[in-house]
């Protein structure tokens, strides 16, 4: 067996996937974002931005996407991780802040002397301000950029708790951007993992924050996420049932993408369907998020009842004596259609057959006389008179039918016109709509296979035929006859892949 070529999956399931991260969607958030950014100071521009949702619902995914430019060349992201600064003291932690801005800023080719961590010591806030973020805009300002710093800080739930006691806490949000805001230098966007509540609670002076919340994908992300990353058929139907199953999460939708990809290389698949994507869930349950609520199907497979079942057994019969069988079926079935069959070709019915094979002896003897014509008398001739005529009736009769094949080209031109109303096409339309119920109908082609087992099959069933080939002309079909949720369900109820 060759080895296969070296792939690569384009679907992410690692922690922190900095490369290759899939983006799909979310364009009102990024808007929204942009148009909170941009806002002006009679705007109450002084209030922070925080993106609340569930953990990997894409908020990180959306501050990578920004890091990226999609905001728009005014922007000049910087990402921060809290969760790997020092929050321990300020000095500490807006010295690392600047420490992790200077690399991602190195691609602007800016003419500004590094900040000098000793100057943190004293009143870390303002050294930010005049060693990193006045340096920065005064060398944008000498290339002649028009650009705006962001902050984008990832993981907002590593800063320390704060209290309702305190009125000025050094490392909550509202603080952090009051230090980058101020005389509009800088911009800040958070992130926070949790709902709203916990925001409130764990940093009261978010009350008047600027809240973006971020929930699942829309049904078209999601689905664009599924399908177009993939080097194999993932039809619309499947990736609802997926989408379905994961509740939108994109998270979820690249762990159980990221599985089916690798089943469809080592299988060699040419489509992906519902059942890889039952058989990926059946061998890890766990690519399914905890949160994710599936609807039901649309029906629901009847569960197997605990009576007792009757099983009928039948006798095989072999495949001669089977065809014994028929033929002496056959050959009744012919006797008696001739036998019904040949009053109708003969004319007559079986009575008037029987009586004319009775008269025939009868007739046989009468032209007996005739060989005596010296002695005839007139009372002979008068008796052999009908007799005579009687024959001649029959001939004219007999001649009566040979008149008749005149009518029969009279019939052939009848017969010609009412065939030419079926007039059926070569070539069928694959695709057709009932007036009934507006059901799409396929045009399934015809075809022929092989059905029944040989005779020498051991391990055919007692009552299977014998081998033999079934033709089935071209016929339509409904499209949509069963969904793919009907089809899944089947497939787990019956606890197969």
């Amino acid at each position: 067996m060759s080895e296969q070529p070296p792939h690569m999956n384009p679907y992410s399931v690692a922690e922190n996937a900095l490369d290759g991260r899939l983006f799909y969607g979310r364009q009102a958030i990024l808007q929204q974002i942009s148009q909170l950014i941009f806002l002006n100071k009679g705007d109450d521009a002084g209030q922070p931005v925080i993106l609340v949702g569930p953990p990997r619902i894409g908020k990180t995914a959306l501050l990578r996407h920004i890091q990226d430019g999609d905001l728009g060349p005014t922007i000049l992201p910087i990402i921060i991780n809290l969760a790997q600064i020092a929050t321990d003291s300020l000095s500490a932690f807006y010295w690392d802040v600047a420490k992790t801005a200077v690399p991602q800023l190195t691609s602007l080719n800016l003419d500004y002397t590094p900040p000098d961590q000793a100057a943190f010591i004293g009143n870390p806030q303002t050294t930010f301000q005049e060693q990193f973020l006045q340096p920065v805009n005064d060398a944008l300002a000498d290339k002649q950029t028009s650009g705006k710093l962001l902050f984008l800080f990832d993981n907002l739930q590593a800063l320390p708790q704060t209290s309702d006691e305190e009125t000025a806490v050094p490392l909550s949000p509202a603080a952090i951007h009051n230090v980058l805001n101020q005389d509009e230098m800088a911009a800040c966007l958070f992130t926070w993992q949790g709902d709203t509540a916990s925001l409130h609670q764990t940093h009261p002076d978010c009350h008047t924050a600027r809240i973006i919340e971020v929930g699942p994908l829309s049904e078209e992300a999601a689905i664009a996420l599924i399908r177009q990353p993939a080097s194999t058929i993932i039809v619309r139907d499947v990736a609802a049932y997926i989408v379905q199953l994961t509740g939108g999460q994109p998270y979820a939708i690249q762990k159980i993408c990221h599985a089916l990809y690798e089943r469809q290389y080592r299988l060699q698949l040419n489509q992906i369907t519902a059942a890889d994507v039952n058989a990926v869930l059946i061998t890890d349950p766990s690519l399914l998020p905890e949160t994710a609520v599936t609807e039901p199907p649309v029906f629901a497979i009847a569960p197997e009842s605990g009576g007792r079942r009757t099983v009928r057994h039948v006798r095989r019969v072999p495949p001669r004596q089977r065809n014994a069988f028929l033929a002496v079926g056959i050959i009744a079935v012919i006797v008696l259609a001739v036998i019904l069959l040949f009053p109708v070709f003969t004319g007559k019915s079986a009575s008037q057959q029987l009586a004319s094979a009775l008269e025939d002896p009868t007739i046989t003897p009468t032209p007996l006389p005739t060989t005596t014509p010296e002695p005839v008398t007139p009372e002979i001739i008068e008796i052999e008179v009908p007799v005579t005529a009687e024959i001649v009736v029959t001939a004219v009769t007999v001649i009566a039918p040979t008149e008749t094949p005149p009518a029969t080209p009279t019939s052939t031109p009848t017969a010609t016109a009412t065939a030419t109303p079926t007039v059926r096409p070569n070539v069928l339309p694959t695709l057709i709509t009932r007036e009934q119920d507006q059901m799409p109908m396929v045009l399934i082609p015809a075809g022929a296979f092989i059905m029944g087992s040989p005779e020498d099959d051991f391990r055919a069933a007692p009552d299977e035929m014998p081998q033999h080939e079934v033709a089935l002309d071209e016929f339509y079909m409904d499209k949509y006859e069963v969904n793919i949720e009907q089809y899944a369900s089947f497939l787990n109820r019956l606890g197969r892949s």
